[in-house]
């Protein structure tokens, strides 16, 4: 077995566990903030945090509909490890995710945690989307960092990610 996998016998069958996992902090005035923690340490991932805060929490969306999107980005997250993709090396020169990287998140976006079938198309869909936003959130300090001469490529390699993306 790979460090990437941990595996967990239920059922009398192997089930694969991802890397990175939502869980439930519930803050000193007992509202509940879902955060994307790492499921060897339990620590929250700080830039999961951050953007957690920014795009969901600020504009009042409610624990349930952030739980749902942050699934999303814990996947990808996983996804990334277990593929070795080091995200910010990507984005600083403009390769995002490949076609055959997305589709294989894509149809790992379709699957329950448990192993046994699919999830509805409209939670595969927002699990997808949501680390999709995630990437152009983590992209964008990228291109705050970027020089002038290289601005404009990285902006192009981002619409190009956008509609491979779509595709």
């Amino acid at each position: 077995m790979t460090g990437s996998t941990i595996s967990a016998l239920s059922g009398g069958r192997s089930v694969k566990q991802e890397l990175y996992v939502v869980s439930e902090f519930r803050l000193a005035s007992g509202e509940a903030m879902p955060l994307v923690v790492r499921r060897s340490t339990r620590l929250a991932d700080t830039y999961a945090l951050r953007y957690a805060l920014i795009t969901y929490r600020s504009p009042g969306l409610s624990s349930t509909s952030m739980r749902n999107a942050l699934q999303g980005v814990a996947l990808g997250l996983s996804f990334l490890e277990e593929r070795k993709i080091d995200l910010m090396h990507r984005l600083g020169s403009g390769l995002f995710l490949t076609r055959d990287e997305l589709t294989a998140f894509a149809d790992r976006c379709l699957r329950r945690a448990d192993g046994r079938g699919a999830v509805v198309q409209a939670y595969a869909k927002t699990r997808y989307q949501a680390f999709l936003s995630y990437l152009v959130w983590r992209f964008e300090a990228v291109l705050h960092r970027a020089s002038r001469d290289s601005l404009s490529i990285l902006k192009l390699d981002a619409e190009e990610f956008r509609r491979r993306s779509r595709a």
